[in-house]
């Protein structure tokens, strides 16, 4: 996963891949970010 998100460096803004990665080593899983990510705002 980690080298996943690694490799899309050029598709991604370098601040989104650090909350990613972060995110990740956190023990949060894929479907955990994206349901966050598509979640409606408060």
């Amino acid at each position: 996963m980690v080298n996943e998100v690694k490799n899309m460096n050029e598709q991604l803004d370098q601040e989104w891949i650090d909350l990613i990665l972060e995110a990740v080593e956190m023990g949060m899983s894929v479907q955990d970010i994206q349901s966050f990510l598509q979640r409606e705002p408060a």
